[in-house]
């Protein structure tokens, strides 16, 4: 789920993979109706397509579609679901689920932390502009070239959708800190916030929302076993804004609160994702 390059870079990756991912078990290469294997029989669901499970990395699927809800009325998994944030990108009844701490600084990696030794956060450290160009360039992206030499810079793109490539600039007076278009950014509530609003769009460059690890691990911290039943940890997901403000030094712009922003499909973000999706 750039600074703002790799922003859309992502959104084009990822339609990419999931385009891909169709395309391959639409042909059967994931396991096709003629597979000479005959226990693969008994797996086979009488599906309108050929994908019965999708599963994703917690963090990037909330980030694209934490308000989805699959008109199948197949069951899914997040925010919205879960009661943290409500279809308007507003805090939910569980809102304090997703809550994140601070703690002291670590000097390398940890995969746990005592909550004793952790400190909830007031207010969300502030989203970031994390290198997100705030004016078109000829040289960079949002380009500023002739049209006809935008097909060059991206042939693949349709002549309708070249103009893309010249828009999202933030507008901001710098390239690092608080971002201005975020809505009450230096005061959000302790949890997901909805990275879009009326000062920005969905097609605008923003700072990259890093998880800082995808495993149970350094933004991650691990709960005890609760239950005889359960022999592992689970991961509370509570220290994304630390890793990412502390990691680097703290006067480095690595995103502040950026890996707690989701886009609302609610509302018409990520529009091809949710095609593809429903």
């Amino acid at each position: 789920m750039p600074a703002t390059v790799a922003s859309r870079q992502l959104r084009r990756y990822c339609s990419a993979l999931v385009a891909v991912a169709i395309a391959l078990l639409g042909t059967g290469i994931a396991g096709s109706a003629s597979s000479a294997d005959p226990g693969a029989a008994t797996d086979r669901a009488m599906t309108a397509s050929p994908i019965k499970h999708v599963i994703g990395e917690n963090q990037s699927f909330d980030h694209l579609y934490g308000t989805h809800v699959p008109p199948s009325g197949d069951s899914i998994s997040n925010l919205l679901v879960k009661g943290i944030v409500r279809p308007d990108g507003a805090p939910g009844p569980h809102f304090g689920k997703a809550q994140q701490f601070t703690t002291s600084g670590q000097t390398g990696y940890f995969i746990s932390v005592a909550t004793k030794n952790k400190t909830r956060y007031t207010t969300l450290p502030a989203p970031t502009l994390n290198g997100a160009p705030n004016n078109p360039s000829p040289t960079s992206p949002p380009f500023t070239p002739p049209g006809d030499l935008l097909a060059v810079i991206e042939p693949s793109l349709e002549p309708g959708d070249l103009f893309l490539l010249t828009t999202g600039a933030t507008g901001a007076t710098g390239t690092t800190g608080p971002d201005p278009r975020i809505v009450n950014g230096t005061a959000l509530p302790n949890g997901p916030f909805q990275l879009t609003g009326p000062n920005l769009p969905y097609d605008s460059y923003v700072g990259t929302p890093r998880t800082g690890s995808i495993k149970c691990g350094s933004s991650r911290t691990a709960a005890p076993a609760t239950s005889r039943k359960t022999t592992q940890p689970a991961c509370l997901n509570d220290l994304y804004p630390f890793v990412v403000t502390t990691y680097a030094g703290p006067t480095a712009d690595r995103g502040g609160g950026n890996s707690m922003a989701f886009y609302n499909v609610q509302h018409g973000d990520s529009p091809l994702l949710k095609k593809l999706a429903d």
